[in-house]
């Protein structure tokens, strides 16, 4: 989804895991947020109620 989205002219950035991607919502603002449900250390729910 990543390389599609890039190749459509979007800025794209990736997380490994939820805590990962917590640690950069807090450092900036992003238009969207696509999440799995299912990552390690941080769920998709447990990031969106820690947002």
């Amino acid at each position: 989804m990543a390389d599609t989205l890039g190749l459509e002219g979007y800025e794209v950035e990736t997380a490994k895991n939820g805590r990962e991607a917590l640690e950069k919502i807090a450092t900036r603002s992003y238009d969207a947020v696509l999440s799995d449900l299912r990552m390690p250390e941080l769920d998709g729910v447990g990031l969106l109620s820690q947002t």
